[in-house]
Order: structure tokens, then C-alpha cells, then sequence
């Protein structure tokens, strides 16, 4: 096999379990490919005037099966705001913490 074939066959996507008793489940959240960097900050940006659908933005990339595929899409997110804003810190603080990013708090202030 050589090189470029070798590199794009590499999984490397990674998922965290988050422990959520408050919803008696277990969690999982993932990490971004570039492309869904990317989304991810344009579709952040375009609802940024509205914190709580900001937020629920942000986990709808998060929130993924065991296997990383997504669980929302970022037009489902407004289905996830009305949950405990704690949990929903939670989740995002490990999410950005798999994807080497900052603080919830953090990114929203960008």
C-alpha cells in the first residue's frame, strides 16, 4: 500500500462517553473533521445573536453514537434548547475538550 493510500484509509475520528444521570444516559461526543470545522463556525456565526440556539448548534455537532456518526443536524437543534443548561455545558466542555479547543464559555465569547 503506499503512502496516500495508507494516510486515507486512517480512521482517526474519536469519540468520548459523557455519563449524563440527569437524562439516564450515557453520552457520546465526537471529533470534527475539517470540512465540519468549518460548518461548524459558519453555522455557530449565522444564529450567533441567539445564545441558547448558538448553543444548541454547537452540541448538535457534538452529539454522536458510539461509532461517531452524528445523532442532529444543525437544523434539528432547536429540539435540544429547552434541556438543562448544566447537562448541556457538560457536554460541550468535553466535546471541546476531545477536539482540543477552549472552554464553552470560551468560544462563544469569539
Amino acid at each position: 500500500m503506499d503512502l496516500k493510500t495508507q494516510l486515507l484509509a486512517v480512521v482517526d475520528r474519536r469519540t468520548a462517553p459523557v455519563e449524563v444521570p440527569e437524562w439516564s444516559v450515557t453520552v457520546f461526543v465526537r471529533s470534527l473533521s475539517l470540512r465540519e470545522v468549518f460548518d461548524f463556525e459558519r453555522d455557530v456565526k449565522a444564529v450567533a445573536d441567539d445564545v441558547p440556539r448558538a448553543t444548541a448548534v454547537q452540541l448538535a455537532y457534538y452529539l454522536g453514537d458510539e461509532a461517531g456518526a452524528r445523532l442532529f443536524t444543525p437544523e434539528e437543534a432547536g429540539a435540544l434548547i429547552d434541556r438543562d443548561p448544566l447537562v448541556i455545558r457538560r457536554i460541550i466542555d468535553a466535546a471541546q475538550s476531545l477536539n482540543g479547543l477552549g472552554k464553552a464559555e470560551d468560544v462563544a465569547k469569539n
